[in-house]
């Protein structure tokens, strides 16, 4: 999942959402700075919660970064969606690591 970063950054400028605003305030914004610079990674948590503040679906952003196709997709949105609901971090943590090693092959 390379460049997950800058994919971010487009849609965050394209909407016109500070680096501030997109945290949510969450985290700070030299992390999400140094995200969006590939020069760190974020947290599965964090990538959502920041999604969200610059009102980006998640299977926008996974279709945008190629990660997912839109068939492929809406079952991993499934199963995002039930971890979420169910407050479930650690394996979505789990998921969003074996997903992102997964794409390095």
């Amino acid at each position: 999942m390379e460049h997950l970063g800058q994919v971010f950054r487009f849609f965050r400028e394209a909407r016109h959402i500070s680096l501030s605003e997109a945290t949510g305030g969450e985290f700070s914004k030299s992390m999400l700075s140094r995200f969006e610079n590939e020069q760190s990674e974020l947290s599965a948590q964090k990538l959502f919660s920041a999604l969200s503040a610059i009102h980006t679906e998640t299977e926008e952003f996974t279709v945008a970064a190629g990660i997912q196709d839109h068939h492929s997709h809406k079952e991993l949105l499934s199963q995002i969606q039930d971890l979420l609901q169910a407050n479930q971090l650690d394996l979505l943590e789990e998921l969003y690591l074996e997903r992102k090693n997964h794409s390095k092959k």
